[in-house]
């Protein structure tokens, strides 16, 4: 296994192979026990900083705040939105993402069901194309807070977040508390009915 083998170049090799078997506590762990010839390597370098990332976003961590150029103009702060809602969702989608698309009724009927009761949700988008963002959020109907630096990929969420895959939604309790991450549909009507009701 690996954990046996973790000193010795066969180990390290299988570690960098299914590394995202393990919790990021023990990436951290293993990767303290690879053979000092791998230690600098830039690969397990790339999987501690990723696993780091991963621990601070875990549930039961304090979010990081971000601040995001919104889609009014303005800017919207995180810290202020989760400071007045009972609860907040970060949403991270974009109007090219089929998957978002789909997922995106079950968001608003959560919204309309709960926003009352302390709900607001965040959109933060991954698009490049202002018009079509706009237009996506307008179609499906989006009437909650949204924010984009319009850069894909390459934004304040995959740096800060790790966010590597889209629709990814992040539960905040008012205390700053993440409580819930990639939850969708059932999960996560449950999840906020329990927390709001």
């Amino acid at each position: 296994s690996v954990k046996k083998y973790i000193d010795k170049p066969v180990g390290y090799f299988l570690f960098l192979s299914c590394y995202n078997m393990f919790t990021p506590q023990e990436v951290l762990e293993l990767s303290q026990k690879v053979s000092s010839h791998y230690k600098n390597s830039n690969a397990l370098k790339y999987i501690k900083e990723d696993a780091e990332r991963s621990n601070m976003t875990s549930n039961g961590q304090s979010f990081i705040d971000i601040t995001i150029p919104s889609m009014d103009g303005g800017e919207l702060k995180l810290s202020d939105i989760i400071r007045d809602n009972k609860l907040t969702l970060v949403d991270c989608w974009a109007s090219w993402c089929g998957p978002c698309r789909a997922e995106m009724p079950n968001v608003v009927s959560l919204y309309e069901k709960y926003h009352k009761k302390g709900l607001e949700i965040v959109g933060i988008s991954f698009d490049e194309d202002e018009t079509t963002w706009k237009n996506a959020v307008k179609t499906m109907n989006m009437t909650w807070p949204q924010a984009s630096e319009l850069r894909s990929w390459d934004n304040i969420m995959t740096q800060k977040y790790g966010v590597t895959s889209i629709p990814y939604t992040i539960l905040i309790d008012s205390n700053g508390t993440i409580i819930g991450q990639q939850l969708r549909g059932e999960e996560l009507e449950n999840t906020v009915k329990q927390y709001l009701e």
